[in-house]
């Protein structure tokens, strides 16, 4: 049976998600033992909608990750250093920060 074919003789009984939020209508959850043959489904017998929020689902911002983010340079008592040489920085660049030997 194709997508479509399932849709058209099951649309009531698909799944969706949005918004990090899983929605299972009414009846749709079946219950399958692993140790049959998959052929024995067995309905939940499900009266309501059921739905599950994925933990920190969603976009809540734009991600930056700072590949091309000027790198700053920072002594170990947090003064900024435009040269640094011959000792242990702070080096960031866009939100991620480390130490290095210069």
């Amino acid at each position: 049976m194709s997508k479509a074919d399932f849709k058209d003789k099951y649309g009531q009984y698909n799944i969706t998600m949005k918004d990090g939020v899983i929605t299972i209508p009414a009846g749709a959850c079946l219950y399958f033992f692993p140790d049959t043959d998959g052929s024995n489904l067995y309905p939940a017998n499900r009266p309501y909608e059921s739905t599950l929020t994925l933990p920190g689902a969603g976009i809540d911002g734009p991600t930056v990750d700072g590949s091309d983010a000027e790198v700053e340079y920072y002594n170990l008592q947090g003064i900024r250093v435009d040269d640094p040489e011959g000792g242990i920085y702070i080096r960031r660049c866009g939100a991620k920060s480390d130490k290095v030997r210069l």
